[in-house]
């Protein structure tokens, strides 16, 4: 149980991490670019999400 603790609590330190990159990028990348921004640490995001629910 120790050590799901651990992974979840890696997993959503890397989530948070790629939301902050996510919002840097939006705010200062060109407007061409924002929905691959979006598409790309959003998938990530979710897919973190989601493993740590399924780990507990």
């Amino acid at each position: 149980m120790e050590n799901a603790f651990l992974v979840t609590t890696v997993i959503n330190a890397a989530s948070s991490n790629n939301l902050l990159k996510m919002v840097y990028g939006i705010s200062l990348c060109d407007k061409s670019i924002r929905w691959k921004l979006i598409m790309g640490f959003g998938t990530l995001i979710v897919l973190g999400l989601l493993i740590s629910f399924v780990v507990l």
